[in-house]
């Protein structure tokens, strides 16, 4: 058993529903009905994960916007890792949430924590 099977039975529930649908008009055994089916489920899947495209986007439009201090900072820093990593940390924590999750924006803190006890053993 998987854990994914929960998800296989839910999308298989639907589109043997979708099919039962359009097995009226186009009959039961119509490659056209299983067609239809195939279709319908993608557009609902897809119009299901619609909010989380836009949220997607958006933060990455956001991030965009800071790439020129990033860019700079790495052009300041470029040949030394160690404060190039300080100074962006001091970057993204100067800056509000950026309207990322907790867990990205603790990214750089625990890549310089990892960097540090790497380089301290």
């Amino acid at each position: 058993m998987s854990i994914l099977n929960p998800l296989y039975d839910a999308i298989a529930w639907i589109i043997m529903r979708i099919h039962a649908l359009l097995s009226v008009p186009f009959g039961a055994d119509s490659g056209w009905a299983w067609g239809l089916s195939i279709v319908l489920l993608v557009i609902l899947l897809r119009l299901v994960m619609l909010p989380l495209f836009v949220k997607q986007v958006r933060a990455q439009q956001r991030m965009q916007a800071h790439m020129p201090q990033l860019q700079e900072l790495r052009k300041k820093y470029k040949n030394d890792k160690q404060k190039l990593n300080e100074e962006t940390m001091k970057y993204y924590r100067g800056q509000p949430a950026l309207g990322l999750p907790a867990a990205a924006r603790a990214v750089p803190g625990l890549h310089l924590a990892v960097q540090r006890a790497a380089r301290d053993r």
